[in-house]
């Protein structure tokens, strides 16, 4: 397989040196702005995975120890819960986020003081989660809210969504809407009835027997 040469390349503080002759995988010498040289798998370079050789994080992890002294709280541990998923491969739910290619953006990704006065300006609330309106975007300002668990759930990417005469909703959300059960309208579908008629067609109440009791 020919390996694209990336040397002289820079990935955020990381300047590539040369192809790492000691692995017989994907990975290159680089140098840090700190000056510490670093081998790094090529993949994690060209995602945006990794951008520095530790020195940055050890200094972000520091620097808002020392200066907001927030670590133990809930706002604290959404970012730095953001931040994982999206970067430590080790970590469980990456394959939903960084190995998707979602990215914490720059203004949020080594500044948890530059995050939280987002949050509290833009309606952070201890009952809200961070939640992304474009599911396949990344976590910027532009694309982030705070929403309840029922919002973040219509939001995920499994959601079913229904457009009808151009009005578009999961269908949980048309159920709601039209009081109707969630599996009255995944059998209607399910059984080939037209999106109107699935929608639109009353459910008929079950009557029960009244049984007459003698003495």
């Amino acid at each position: 397989m020919i390996i694209k040469d990336i040397s002289g390349m820079k990935f955020g503080s990381l300047v590539v040196i040369e192809k790492d002759m000691a692995t017989r995988k994907n990975y290159w010498i680089c140098k840090c702005d700190c000056g510490n040289l670093k081998s790094i798998f090529r993949g994690h370079l060209t995602a945006n995975r990794i951008d520095n050789c530790g020195c940055l994080t050890i200094k972000r992890r520091a620097a808002n120890k020392r200066t907001h002294g927030e670590t133990n709280t809930r706002l604290f541990k959404i970012w730095n819960g953001m931040i994982n998923r999206c970067r430590k491969i080790d970590k469980e739910n990456y394959k939903h986020y960084g190995n998707r290619g979602i990215v914490v953006c720059d203004e949020w990704k080594n500044n948890y003081i530059e995050f939280k006065k987002w949050a509290l300006n833009n309606g952070y609330s201890d009952n809200l989660s961070i939640d992304r309106v474009d599911n396949n975007g990344n976590y910027e300002p532009s694309n982030c809210r705070w929403a309840t668990n029922k919002e973040q759930a219509n939001n995920k990417s499994t959601s079913h969504f229904i457009t009808y005469k151009n009005e578009t909703h999961t269908k949980s959300e048309w159920c709601e809407i039209l009081k109707i059960p969630t599996w009255t309208i995944t059998n209607r579908i399910k059984y080939g009835w037209s999106l109107e008629k699935a929608l639109f067609t009353p459910v008929k109440k079950q009557c029960s027997r009244k049984i007459k009791v003698t003495a």
